[in-house]
């Protein structure tokens, strides 16, 4: 019988690594299943409760745990890709322990407070127009210091799951839909970025943008292109 037994503990295996290098992400169940939705991993705070047994990883024994969720399709898109989304969501881990509200609309909205955690978990972040923060990958270094968990991932995933052909996803984020923007050719041409809080405007050339999110910190905002105002 072919189960998800052996990825499902490579992964509870890495999120262990991820806490003992970031004390505040919390004891949290790890779940691999297909969901319906778009997106590739989902944190929820305690939802796990126990009927009078005690809950295995739970401090206080009883105490409801934490769900961190990886949609099953993101097993085929490599172990990197798997540990991406893992800190992603216990970079939301984070922020329950250190009360910091880091998202809006349901979850589906990341602001710059949840850029700086991610950015502390080893993510690289970018500003999305709909979706405020996104994380589209591992800081340089991170690999390394992973490498033995992302071993063990590549050699517990042997199943594909076919992607619905409908939908385009985002690690850790909401769907992303094709917009058809064709990518800007002069990195340093200055253009004109907006605060989508306070309207603040500045300039700043491709190059920053692509590095990562511009913060407008009276805000806790980002600062956004003014074509995706």
């Amino acid at each position: 019988m072919t189960t998800l037994s052996k990825p499902t503990k490579a992964l509870e295996l890495a999120l262990a690594t991820i806490r003992k290098h970031h004390p505040d992400v919390r004891p949290a169940i790890l779940t691999i299943y297909r969901h319906e939705s778009t997106r590739l991993g989902h944190y929820e705070r305690s939802c796990w409760t126990s009927n009078g047994q005690q809950i295995a990883n739970s401090p206080a024994g009883n105490e409801p745990l934490d769900e961190i969720h990886i949609d099953s399709i993101v097993l085929d898109d490599g172990p990197v890709e798997v540990l991406h989304t893992i800190l992603h969501e216990a970079a939301h881990s984070v922020a329950v322990t250190r009360k910091i509200q880091d998202t809006s609309r349901d979850g589906r909205y990341h602001n710059a407070r949840f850029a700086v955690l991610a950015h502390e978990l080893g993510l690289v972040c970018a500003a999305h127009p709909r979706h405020g923060i996104i994380t589209t990958g591992l800081q340089p270094g991170l690999t390394m210091r992973y490498a033995e968990e992302i071993s063990l991932i590549r050699e517990s995933t042997g199943l594909s799951q076919r992607r619905p052909e409908s939908t385009t996803t985002i690690s850790g984020a909401a769907e992303e839909e094709d917009e058809g923007k064709e990518e800007k050719t002069n990195k340093n041409r200055q253009l004109k970025l907006t605060c989508q809080k306070c309207g603040r405007i500045i300039r700043a050339s491709q190059r920053s943008i692509d590095a990562g999110p511009i913060a407008c910190v009276p805000c806790l905002s980002v600062f956004i292109p003014e074509d995706e105002a």
